[in-house]
């Protein structure tokens, strides 16, 4: 007999097959449907509901599904880049960003097996957040889930993008996690991307970067009025 594990993990994988078959324009009425079953939600609801009720919707109880938030994330991440390609760049934004949502809550819990699916994931997301009109939080907050997952180049493209904004918090939390990274064996370092002999340098060209950014500008970073 399937476990609940077994069951989300097929469906988890039925999702790449879903998300390749979308970016191409085609359409799987069937494949919609398992895949709505599997998230326990209409696919447009994605889209459409407020953040308070998604959360609510890929919860069971009291606590969000690590899994189902999974694949709530990429699946938000995959619609979001057919809306960039549709030339709807304020609905690609929105998505990107409900993606870094969704993707905090499945952090937040035990993703087991589908845990192998962050490294890839968190790589495209922070890709698409690159690239899009996206808010501070929902950038800071993937560059922290990618240094859990030891993916620390993807936390470098974010911090750096941050700090090109303005970002207030740009060395307040990029001292520290260079501090981090210092400590770690250089294997670690260079599993996740980064050359421990380059950490110093990195750290004197965020400094610098942030000196010359100046006030927070674009991207949700503009102070309130």
């Amino acid at each position: 007999m399937l476990t609940r594990k077994d069951y989300l993990m097929r469906y988890i994988e039925l999702l790449g097959d879903y998300l390749r078959r979308r970016a191409y324009g085609k359409q799987d009425d069937e494949l919609d449907e398992e895949v709505a079953a599997a998230l326990q939600m209409r696919l447009e609801e994605l889209e459409d509901l407020s953040e308070e009720w998604l959360k609510s919707r890929l919860s069971t109880g009291d606590e969000v599904d690590p899994w189902r938030a999974l694949m709530a994330s990429e699946l938000a991440l995959s619609v979001g880049e057919l809306r960039m390609s549709e030339e709807r760049p304020l609905a690609a934004a929105f998505l990107f960003e409900r993606a870094a949502t969704c993707l905090d809550w499945a952090m937040g819990g035990d993703l087991g097996p589908a845990a192998a699916r962050l490294a890839k994931h968190l790589g495209a997301l922070s890709a698409a957040l690159r690239t899009a009109d996206v808010d501070a939080a929902s950038r800071a907050s993937v560059m922290r889930r990618a240094e859990e997952a030891g993916r620390f180049s993807v936390v470098e493209d974010l911090l750096f993008d941050l700090a090109s904004d303005g970002w207030e918090d740009t060395l307040t939390w990029g001292e520290p996690y260079y501090e981090r990274l210092g400590a770690l064996e250089p294997d670690a370092l260079h599993d996740g991307g980064v050359d421990p002999a380059d950490l110093a340098d990195d750290l004197a060209d965020l400094r610098e970067q942030h000196a010359a950014a100046g006030p927070p500008r674009g991207r949700g970073l503009a102070p309130e009025a």
